[in-house]
């Protein structure tokens, strides 16, 4: 038999801080989790409701249902889709292009964007 096996294994200081590093390292990762949580549940989320004949949501639901079409006709072509990209992409692309386009809006939207980030 081997005598090293019979004899207690000898703890040092750095083996015994251990665990106390370990749960300190928990209880920071626990805390910083918790702070993570909270801050996402106060987030504010501001909603704007347009009526179905304004230019920005005809404009955004057109590059919808486009970007919807052309999905559908390249279905079996993958390399043609990853190409196309995601379809909110092309909706928050509409809506912007719509807005720098529209020269009558731009005092409104510009108003409306500086209250907001009051």
């Amino acid at each position: 038999s081997n005598p090293r096996s019979k004899q207690p294994r000898m703890v040092t200081d750095d083996l015994a801080e251990k665990p106390s590093k370990i749960m300190v390292t928990l209880i920071k990762l626990c805390l910083k989790n918790s702070l993570e949580s909270r801050e996402m549940q106060a987030t504010v989320l501001v909603t704007f409701t347009l009526p179905r004949d304004n230019d920005l949501v005809a404009n955004m639901t057109s590059a919808t249902k486009d970007h919807a079409d052309k999905v559908n006709s390249l279905a079996h072509q993958q390399s043609q889709l990853d190409q196309l990209g995601h379809a909110h992409a092309h909706h928050w692309g509409a809506l912007v292009s719509t807005i720098l386009h529209d020269e009558s809006a731009k005092a409104e939207h510009n108003k409306v964007i500086e209250e907001a980030a009051q």
